[in-house]
């Protein structure tokens, strides 16, 4: 008699384990992966060891839509079918996987007519208005859908956008901030979003400016202010609502960090920003800097001071502990993203991060390189094209490698296992117990790794049932949980506990 097997999760779903092949690391990047895998597994460790594994039922699992930040960097500006053309398939693409949370920045000035009319800025009248009708259909789309949305304003990449520099260098402080809480009343007035964060990487934002202005932006004091004061005019333009929850906050890794953390929390925010990029945990000269321990850091902070606490970015940053004193550019971190053999690495990380949204109730946990859950390029392939002796210069290869490999995978309709990890993890309804191929003689258990408060737990009888543990194969990092057992010729039931 064969063995009959009763899966007491609610319902029974067939389908194979998420343990696809592994591409080999390649030597340049070996001693970096197992950096990035160690400080990964000990914070998942740590966040294991705390978390009760129940469900913060408020928390939001977002994605952010790429091709849609600052209108296409600069792109609908002119090109007025960019959005249906470039953005709605995207959109459809991440709805297809169960995001129900869109993030798509506005930076300054993307929004703000003044820059269009400048000599000094875009120079170019009609754009503003073909901006504000991109953000416009952008909006009605998520609307549409069903979903919510969180639109971060702050100031645009130089390198992105280079004629911004010059209308940078042509404000003084005042126009400057004048302009940033001008764009950001826009923003609430006509595009609604759930969540309006006004400032989310203090640094990155001194880093983008000229001379002129950064160099009164870089003080703490100075940034905090000009935080109250956009709180303020929001305030008196009557634009501060319970539909619309507005937000501040800082990168991980930002200078002065405590100083910022304690300023933030002290401002009138309805909720704090966190981003995660660099994970590393280093010492030096005796003191101890963990990025990704902060995030709990500052979700304490902010529930202290009864402040809610989000996400609105994280990835992996792919930076050696040697290379944090004097890292590479922003390109050299993007083109090493667009490798495949990452992809075990990306998707224990989301699975952390939707842990940790879990554990310390986060409203919304935001991964930013979406465009990877969609398109990754095969390391091997890619050699015979980087011939240039610039760094940045071969990571614009790969960038526009994969730009073009995301379009392929959003016509195709195909998706990476990086994209069906986070697909899975942000499932909210109880585990599930999946069948996956066997040899004879043996069945095969799947489930999400998620659930790793969960027990697996056999029965002979559901008359009387008497539930025994059963021992579960460690994970292979980026994988689901598995079990394989024998078959005999007497009844078994099993299913996934939470003690």
């Amino acid at each position: 008699m064969k063995t009959t097997f009763i899966l007491l999760t609610g319902w029974l779903c067939l389908g194979a384990a998420l343990t696809p092949a592994r591409a080999q690391v390649p030597p340049e990047f070996s001693d970096l992966y197992l950096e990035m895998q160690t400080d990964i597994t000990n914070f998942e460790a740590s966040l294991d060891a705390s978390w009760d594994g129940t469900y913060y039922s408020n928390c939001q699992f977002a994605a952010v839509l790429v091709p849609a930040t600052d209108g296409g960097q600069g792109a609908a500006a002119n090109n007025t079918h960019y959005f249906e053309n470039s953005v709605l398939p995207y959109l459809n693409a991440l709805q297809s996987l169960g995001v129900q949370t869109i993030k798509c920045s506005i930076s300054f000035p993307t929004l703000y007519k003044p820059y269009y009319d400048s000599v000094n800025g875009a120079n170019n009248p009609p754009g503003f208005t073909n901006m504000f009708d991109f953000f416009t259909n952008l909006v009605y789309a998520v609307r549409q859908r069903g979903m919510k949305l969180i639109i971060p304003s702050q100031n645009l990449f130089p390198f992105e956008q280079p004629a911004v520099s010059n209308y940078y260098a042509s404000l003084t402080f005042t126009e400057y901030t004048n302009g940033r809480s001008a764009q950001i009343q826009t923003i609430a007035r006509y595009l609604k979003p759930n969540y309006l964060l006004v400032q989310s990487e203090p640094i990155t934002e001194v880093d983008n400016l000229t001379a002129n202005l950064s160099s009164q932006l870089n003080d703490p004091v100075v940034d905090t202010n000009m935080i109250a004061g956009f709180l303020n005019d929001l305030t008196a333009a009557g634009l501060r609502t319970t539909n619309m929850l507005v937000g501040a906050g800082m990168g991980t890794w930002q200078p002065s960090f405590a100083t910022y953390l304690t300023n933030f929390v002290n401002l009138p925010l309805d909720i704090l920003d966190v981003h995660v990029y660099p994970i590393n945990r280093t010492t030096n000269f005796s003191v101890v800097t963990d990025f990704l321990q902060r995030t709990i850091q500052m979700a304490d902070a902010a529930h202290a001071r009864g402040m809610k606490v989000g996400m609105g970015e994280c990835w992996v940053q792919k930076e050696r502990d040697n290379e944090l004193a004097s890292p590479p550019s922003q390109l050299v971190f993007e083109g090493r993203n667009t490798y495949s053999f990452w992809s075990p690495l990306d998707r224990e990380f989301l699975l952390a991060m939707v842990k940790l949204g879990y554990y310390k109730q986060y409203e919304f946990i935001d991964p930013f390189w979406t465009t990877f859950f969609f398109a990754q390029l095969d390391y091997t392939n890619e050699q015979a094209y980087l011939t240039n002796a610039n760094a940045d210069a071969n990571a614009v290869v790969l960038n526009t490698h994969e730009n073009t490999a995301v379009n392929a995978a959003l016509n195709a309709g195909t998706v990476t296992v990086t994209g069906l990890a986070y697909a899975e993890y942000i499932v909210t309804n109880p585990p599930v117990l999946n069948l996956a191929p066997a040899n004879a003689g043996c069945v095969n258990f799947t489930w999400t790794p998620v659930a790793s408060e969960y027990l697996l737990e056999q029965a002979g009888s559901l008359s009387v049932p008497a539930w025994m543990s059963q021992t579960i194969p460690p994970r292979v990092v980026g994988d689901d949980y598995s079990a394989s057992f024998q078959t005999t010729n007497q009844a078994a039931y099993f299913r996934l506990h939470l003690p």
